[in-house]
């Protein structure tokens, strides 16, 4: 039986898995309105819009410069090497922009918003709330890989009165890397397994032996289905972690402070 136990953690002894899990979820949560603010507010001031106009004359000269020098693989398969030797050497410095910035144009986000899309409008934060909930709910229709595919989650079971944690969650998806704060977290102690290659330097045999007998046990079938899950971010969930009201209320401090008062306004 192949076993892969990448990132689990075991719950130290004296302390309270669920106080524990509650906590977890809390500092998740927090981080993950942080990230999703600063998405907001890129879109809000127009980079994202930016950085999607970008991205299309980064398509056209690529397909220009494919066509011209490799024409065989612009109809195949064989592009996508060819996309990242481009990317390194060819592509204009000015169009390269930060790998934290989601490229995504204002028409999108307007027309997935629940406000009538009119041409030259620009989104607003209730637009961008509702152009985030849909492109998070397409993914679980799919099955396909998607950077808005963020369901987050953790699972926790137990053997012999000992606790085991794992973290569930995409490393591809816009919010990458959400619970790898809990490697850090004193309550924990690493617990992976696996059994396909070898056991990390720093683990004994004696300890690799002990988390096999551990896992073989907690990954049969009828063991796997028994465990308390977590979530941390679900499409249910989605209230828990949009920064919609945070991000509407420090918008609307910068107009009150770049607000004319009315006396000083010629004609009033």
């Amino acid at each position: 039986m192949s076993i892969k136990i990448y990132e689990a953690y075991r719950v130290k002894r004296g302390v309270d898995p669920y106080e524990l899990l509650w906590d977890l979820k809390r500092q998740a949560q927090a981080a993950a309105k942080e990230r999703l603010a600063k998405v907001f507010h890129d879109i809000l001031d127009g980079r994202s819009h930016e950085a999607w106009t970008q991205v299309e004359e980064e398509n056209r000269l690529f397909t220009a410069w494919l066509n011209e020098h490799h024409p065989e693989a612009a109809t195949g398969t064989g592009w996508l090497g060819l996309y990242r030797a481009w990317i390194t050497e060819h592509c204009p410095p000015e169009l390269k922009r930060p790998e934290d910035l989601i490229a995504v144009s204002n028409q999108e986000v307007l027309e997935l918003s629940k406000r009538t899309h009119v041409e030259g409008d620009k989104p607003g934060v209730f637009d961008i709330d509702s152009w985030a909930h849909k492109s998070y709910g397409k993914t679980l229709a799919q099955h396909t890989w998607d950077l808005w595919a963020i369901d987050t989650s953790i699972t926790m079971r137990v053997y012999r009165g000992k606790y085991y944690l794992i973290p569930y969650f995409d490393r591809r998806c816009h919010l990458s890397g959400l619970l790898d704060f809990m490697a850090d977290d004193e309550r924990l102690e690493e617990f992976g397994y696996w059994n396909n290659t070898d056991k990390p330097d720093e683990v004994s045999t004696q300890k690799w032996a002990w988390r096999r007998t551990v896992w073989n046990d907690l990954t049969k079938h009828e063991r796997w289905k028994e465990y308390v899950s977590v979530d941390i971010i679900s499409w249910l969930g989605w209230s828990d972690v949009t920064p919609m009201m945070e991000v509407a209320q420090t918008r609307n401090a910068k107009l009150d402070e770049t607000a004319v008062a009315p006396s000083t306004v010629t004609g009033l």
